[in-house]
């Protein structure tokens, strides 16, 4: 009995390990990172239940963008990086917002060299 006991812990911790390992590189940690600041925006702001579901995808995706590029650019903490991406996904809104605006004011530049 302690031998099946013993292969059934062994099985549940080599399963934790798999799936720690494939969270971290499939970036779930930003995904959650986003998602707390989506928590925070909506204490922030008040947003109906529609708007605040809307929030959380895009702060989770900006969470996830902010975090994968963090990680791949630069050699920061982890806990910093987490920090990172629950700060962007509580502004994840503006930051899109801006990003939009930049687009705009590149596609003008680049139609003006064009003509």
């Amino acid at each position: 009995m302690n031998r099946i006991l013993e292969l059934c812990i062994y099985l549940f911790e080599k399963c934790i390990h798999f799936f720690e390992q494939s969270a971290e590189k499939l970036g779930i940690p930003f995904l959650i990172g986003g998602f707390i600041g989506a928590l925070v925006n909506r204490m922030r702001k008040r947003m109906t239940w529609k708007k605040f579901f809307a929030s959380v995808f895009t702060a989770m995706f900006v969470g996830w963008v902010v975090g994968i590029s963090l990680s791949s650019l630069f050699d920061f903490q982890t806990p910093f990086v987490y920090a990172i991406c629950s700060m962007a996904g509580a502004f994840s809104e503006d930051l899109l917002d801006e990003v939009e605006k930049l687009i705009d004011n590149l596609s003008e530049i680049i139609k003006k060299k064009i003509e």
